[in-house]
């Protein structure tokens, strides 16, 4: 009997990305490096009167590896959740995506639910065009090459990866010539980061992907997952801001900024790290607080943070299928499948144009 392997052949003339090269190939999409500089969203974010830093700052290298370690934590739901989902859904999840398409992973994404979404489509001998997108080039090299090495005997999948911004990829749809001759996108947004974003960002983000494809004249979808659990307990447990992994994971940004401006501006022992369950807007949000009065004499002119002032840097929102119903919509989508855990505290969304 013929193994999968070696019975999946790809459509020369759909494979976008000719390119057979051990590393995945990775195109720079960055229209401006202003987009990225940290250090000046920081300082922006300081002189504000509600202050806040970029949620970027979480999300380096050493960020992600703290994240992931995270999400090992028996306290962190949503893994097992989304896993849960996957591996009941995933052939279902497969059969409603077309035949060929271009797949676009916005982030880095996660190995293992990464590889079972790509695995199920390669079983049913879909072709698929995967690019990756993140602002971090070496977490994209170092996520893409380990993707690469488990999909290797499948030839109807090809990997490759775009550093930029989301707005970044919005422009290169509407603009690379490589695209328009792509059947259709299907934009993968798992992990529940849809919900890092608010949810009015979130509608306006979806719209703009939409948009830029009926510019190159394709036909997209959204596959979203969304976090819908309103436990208050489980919430604080699995954020917990003080112990553990997700701590160490929280309090990063706080030690990227630091390294951004070559010396202590944050000191760790006087700065705490809270979360806040907002039950009616359905999110968690973190902040980082002083113990004392900070001030600071920075270049774009003196900050002072009282002691108590709360700077905020992180949301995720907790979304049920009516929120992701009325966030679609307000993008100009429809959510056309739903795939949930047994508990229904989580959901995968097909949103269609």
């Amino acid at each position: 009997m013929a193994t999968i392997c070696e019975t999946i052949q790809p459509s020369p003339a759909f494979l976008l990305d000719k390119h057979s090269s051990k590393d995945p190939v990775l195109q720079d999409i960055r229209k401006s490096m202003e987009l990225l500089d940290l250090k000046s969203g920081v300082l922006s974010g300081l002189l504000q009167s509600q202050k806040s830093v970029p949620s970027l700052l979480l999300w380096d290298e050493k960020g992600l590896k703290r994240f992931n370690e995270w999400t090992e934590c028996p306290h962190y739901y949503p893994k097992s959740k989304e896993s849960e989902i996957l591996e009941a859904n995933k052939h279902r999840m497969a059969e409603a995506l077309p035949s060929k398409t271009v797949l676009i992973e916005l982030g880095c994404g996660n190995l293992h639910k990464t590889l079972i979404i790509l695995s199920a489509l390669a079983t049913q001998g879909k072709e698929v065009q995967y690019y990756a997108v993140d602002v971090s080039e070496s977490a994209l090299r170092t996520s893409l090459r380990a993707l690469q090495a488990e999909m290797n005997c499948f030839p109807t999948i090809r990997i490759s990866g775009l550093i930029g911004t989301y707005d970044d990829c919005v422009d290169w749809i509407t603009n690379n010539p490589a695209t328009a001759h792509a059947p259709s996108v299907t934009f993968l947004w798992v992990g529940n980061s849809v919900a890092n974003l608010s949810k009015a960002e979130a509608s306006n983000l979806m719209g703009s992907f939409r948009q830029a494809c009926c510019t190159a004249g394709i036909q997209c979808r959204f596959l979203v997952s969304a976090d819908a659990c309103t436990d208050a307990s489980k919430l604080i447990k699995a954020y917990n801001p003080r112990f553990g992994p997700s701590c160490s994971f929280l309090r990063h940004g706080i030690q990227h900024v630091n390294r951004l401006f070559g010396m202590s501006l944050f000191e760790d022992a006087i700065w705490d790290c809270t979360i806040e369950y907002d039950r009616q807007a359905s999110e968690i949000l973190a902040f980082y607080s002083p113990k004392v009065d900070v001030a600071w004499a920075l270049d774009s002119g003196p900050v002072t943070v009282h002691q108590g002032e709360m700077i905020f840097f992180f949301r995720s929102g907790k979304w049920n299928e009516e929120q992701m119903g009325n966030i679609a919509r307000q993008s100009g989508f429809q959510v056309s499948q739903v795939w949930k855990d047994s508990q229904e505290e989580y959901g995968f969304y097909l949103l269609s144009s």
